[in-house]
């Protein structure tokens, strides 16, 4: 059996409950104590879209942090104390082990705070054991101005299933209370009008045929936007690695955007807002690299023989430094003016109504047009330019269409809502396996070529470690040997994802399409 809790109305209060129920059952009542809870989350709520809730109750001075699943209120792990910053932060354990891969490198983060009463009671029978518990308790929504609802929890003791299941028939008889069908979670969250379990960095757009191309682009340059701005302030104060990098990706995704529809623009507003994303863009290309080098780093000494492992040390003090000097860089440009006035005037033109200045012809066409047009032309090249690859290929041809692959994706992220989501699902799965091949090869090439010159900076600068430098040899030839492994296996990939059944899925969809709409056009049909 498990836990279930109910609903108090607004005005009724914990303590009536509870005399009410003593009315019918035999209760041992302990007397009210105050509390605290606190709901924690990372800012991209994955443990609640995991189904879980994770809450640090105070009651006292005594402290918990508890992990339940949202379905039923089981308990997924226990911890003394207040909840830490980050999952390794955690005591060892199967606990920590649950957690790790939910969230993986976010910041846990205090989503909302309530304070309370709790009432707790034990219910006994004949021989004065306690066969079921109850928890009442009343919430004090002063702080936060909104009137907050009591709740009931219910708490069976193993072997009293009878008994259990009378007191789950008191509370609906005696109190007329109602069950929730939510978690007390999710009912608080609504109650205090918090935007919960939404993944602020997901592209959700959705658009008509007929919607005018402009202003389609304009709505996912806006939400790209909004994603900007969810994540400057996680930035700027360093919370976890994750902010910088959806606001990375959110920079890029708008100038993927920019480029093919620049024609739904003024020349003038086009450089403009152009040049600005490419500066953030450049601003974000240190931290970020530093960002993912000490992600891997334990990768990186586990690669190594243990007697070597020690070795590299030196690399991650260097590492860490580099860093924080870009992190630093970086803080100071998204407190400027020039930042300010980007965000400001990019929001203003995008929120305007109708296109600024003289009308551009592609921003009138229907967007299911320009999404044709764009997402067949991408797909063409991407064949062109991964047929053409053989085993004598230089880097740079792989390089080059990883690039096409990246713009190609972010064309169907952007306008998925136009095509059928089932018949997308097989044609972007090989995608991602194409684009991960890609972009391991190239991180691979990419980090050989870094520890070189991490090694010559740090001799620069006095490094006199000999070790550390015959460590970082030994790496660059192992991230080597791995990236020829990984090249070995890009023609399967791009066999699969270039085979029979996608290409007739994007002839459908795109190619065909327009041929019908260029032979139309010729004959003036």
């Amino acid at each position: 059996m498990q836990t279930e809790d109910y609903l108090i109305p607004l005005g009724t209060g914990a303590e009536r409950i509870v005399d009410d129920l003593d009315g019918s059952l035999t209760l041992s009542v302990a007397a009210s104590e105050t509390f605290t809870t606190t709901y924690w989350d990372t800012a991209d709520w994955r443990i609640y879209r995991d189904g879980g809730l994770l809450e640090t109750v105070r009651v006292g001075r005594k402290s918990e942090t508890l992990w339940r699943r949202r379905e039923n209120g089981d308990e997924v792990a226990r911890w003394a104390g207040k909840c830490p910053g980050f999952a390794w932060d955690f005591p060892e354990g199967e606990g920590r082990n649950l957690l790790e891969p939910v969230i993986i490198m976010r910041a846990l983060l205090p989503m909302v705070t309530v304070r309370g009463t709790l009432r707790r009671a034990a219910v006994l029978n004949g021989d004065d054991k306690t066969v079921a518990r109850i928890e009442a308790v009343d919430l004090d929504g002063k702080k936060s101005g909104v009137p907050l609802p009591g709740l009931v929890r219910i708490l069976p003791v193993r072997g009293y299933d009878a008994d259990f299941a009378k007191l789950k028939c008191a509370i609906t008889t005696e109190t007329r209370l109602a069950k929730m069908d939510r978690d007390r979670g999710t009912v608080l969250f609504e109650a205090l009008g918090i935007d919960y379990g939404v993944d602020p960095n997901k592209i959700d757009v959705s658009f008509k045929p007929e919607m005018k191309a402009g202003s389609a682009v304009k709505s996912v340059l806006l939400h790209l936007l909004d994603i900007m701005e969810a994540n400057s302030q996680g930035v700027i104060d360093d919370v976890d690695t994750e902010f910088l990098h959806e606001f990375r990706v959110a920079v890029r995704r708008s100038r993927s955007a920019l480029v093919p529809f620049k024609d739904c623009f003024q020349k003038e507003s086009f450089a403009r807002f152009k040049d600005d994303l490419s500066w953030l863009g450049r601003d974000t290309g240190d931290p970020r690299d530093m960002d993912v080098w000490l992600l891997k780093f334990p990768n990186y000494k586990a690669m190594l023989p243990d007697e070597v492992k020690p070795q590299l040390d030196p690399l991650g003090g260097f590492l860490k430094k580099k860093r924080n000097a870009s992190y630093a860089k970086l803080r100071r440009d998204l407190k400027t003016k020039r930042y300010d006035a980007f965000v400001r005037d990019w929001r203003n033109f995008l929120e305007a109504d109708g296109p600024q200045g003289a009308v551009q012809p592609m921003a009138e066409e229907p967007v299911s047009a320009l999404a044709d047009k764009w997402i067949g032309k991408f797909y063409k090249r991407l064949i062109k330019e991964g047929s053409a690859i053989d085993p004598q290929s230089p880097a740079e041809a792989l390089h080059d269409l990883r690039k096409t692959c990246k713009k190609f994706r972010y064309q169907i992220d952007f306008f998925a809502s136009l095509y059928p989501k089932t018949k997308f699902k097989s044609a972007v799965k090989e995608l991602k396996r194409l684009q991960e091949n890609l972009g391991d090869f190239q991180d691979l090439e990419v980090q050989a070529d870094s520890l070189r010159g991490f090694a010559s900076e740090m001799i620069e600068k006095g490094g006199k470690d000999g070790e550390v430098y015959l460590a970082m040899g030994m790496l660059v030839s192992d991230l080597l040997q791995r990236q020829a492994e990984v090249r070995k296996e890009f023609g399967e990939r791009f066999d699969r994802f270039a085979g029979e059944q996608n290409r007739a899925l994007f002839n459908e969809l795109f190619i065909d399409k327009q041929n019908t709409s260029n032979q139309t056009e010729e004959t003036g049909a």
